[in-house]
């Protein structure tokens, strides 16, 4: 990588973070995930700087977490670090202001539900309008949502979401995959983003046998190991 490029790069890092420190630190872990991955060290310093700022990240061990899980949820789904680097600000965004958790762990789902709605929609700006709807209608619908009895939040004063994969998974299988049921839940745009969990559940629960239940359970676990393949995608720093 060229130096003028990584200087450039931490420069953008500070501007967003005001973290010259940590600038500083990272600067070869945003080169080598450059290298690595074909996007541009401006870019990935970009985006590490949203994952800093909207999920606490602050050591180096755990930036290069996040960018290897970024990294290796691209190559395992659609949405390749090169086109989603650029993106991150607004993923970032949406995904902190649902509440999804702070370290490498709420960057890890994040990339994921990105890696469905890409799967789903099959163009990066679209894949992220929609992962954004869907996270905001979650929180705008949360009272329809708890009347098939799925709770969003854990608590009662509704400062606090669940985890979202369990909500996504619960909402689904409660409306049993009707699709008019959650197109009122998650709007035009948001269903972009959960198309394909909705069809996982269906085609799971249609093969199943057993009572109307038990192939709920069935399409219900199959959803929850599809969302847990796509979030905790294989792939560690070493191997970037």
């Amino acid at each position: 990588q060229n130096a003028n490029d990584i200087a450039e790069a931490a420069t953008k890092f500070v501007a967003k973070t005001g973290d010259l420190g940590s600038a500083r630190r990272f600067s070869s872990t945003f080169a080598t995930t450059a290298s690595a991955t074909g996007a541009s060290v401006q870019d990935i310093a970009s985006a590490a700087a949203e994952l800093s700022k909207k999920f606490g990240i602050t050591s180096e061990s755990d930036m290069q977490a996040a960018l290897a899980s970024v990294t290796f949820g691209g190559k395992a789904g659609a949405f390749e670090i090169a086109d989603a680097a650029s993106k991150y600000a607004k993923l970032s965004s949406a995904g902190a202001a649902f509440g999804l958790d702070k370290g490498v762990g709420g960057v890890r789902t994040l990339q994921g539900l990105s890696q469905i709605a890409m799967d789903s929609t099959g163009d990066k700006d679209t894949a992220v309008t929609a992962t954004e709807a869907m996270m905001r209608q979650l929180i705008t619908q949360s009272k329809t949502i708890e009347k098939s009895g799925v709770s969003v939040f854990t608590d009662k004063s509704r400062t606090k979401t669940r985890n979202i994969s369990d909500v996504l998974a619960e909402t689904i299988a409660a409306t049993g995959g009707d699709k008019m049921k959650l197109q009122d839940i998650f709007g035009d745009e948001g269903k972009r983003a959960v198309n394909p969990l909705i069809d996982t559940f269906t085609s799971a629960r249609n093969a199943a046998t057993g009572t109307d239940a038990e192939k709920a359970a069935v399409g219900l676990a199959a959803l929850r190991a599809q969302l847990d393949r796509t979030i905790n995608a294989a792939g560690s720093w070493p191997e970037v």
